[in-house]
């Protein structure tokens, strides 16, 4: 039996209109030096993908303001503006735009804050790589890591 082609993913630009780019923009944010490594060198390992790292929520809305993103992957607990306040920020900017959050908080309040926000999904630390590739395949519809079985 042949293997599925995977259908092209349609990318959006920051206002929501469809993109002939076929580069999927990946922003991270975590204040852990050790998360952003992991799940940047997880993502920039895709096909088609560019991933920039940041360590608070005003670096990337900066980047944001001047990038077309297409999905955010953002810790809750930042210094200064926090999780929530990215998210929402964020997706003025690009309504969009998928955001990923990433806590160790799993207060039920918490995330129903973040879904209200407009975020696609919360993933709990701690977590494996198949929980992100999973989240990001189910948020982004984004074929990476099918069939694989590696962490």
């Amino acid at each position: 039996m042949g293997q599925r082609n995977p259908r092209p993913v349609e990318r959006h630009d920051r206002h929501g209109r469809v993109s002939d780019e076929r580069i999927f923009r990946i922003a991270i944010v975590d204040d852990s030096p050790i998360i952003r490594a992991v799940v940047g060198h997880l993502l920039r390992d895709q096909p088609d993908s560019e991933v920039a790292s940041f360590e608070t929520a005003r670096e990337c809305l900066r980047w944001m303001a001047d990038h077309d993103c297409n999905l955010l992957i953002a810790d809750y607990h930042l210094a200064g503006l926090d999780g929530l306040g990215l998210t929402r920020h964020a997706l003025k900017l690009n309504p969009a735009l998928k955001v990923l959050v990433l806590t160790i908080d799993r207060d039920p309040e918490v995330e129903s804050s973040f879904i209200e926000a407009g975020a696609s999904m919360v993933l709990h630390k701690p977590f494996d790589t198949e929980s992100l590739r999973r989240a990001c395949r189910a948020i982004a519809n984004l074929p990476w890591g099918s069939g694989r079985t590696d962490s």
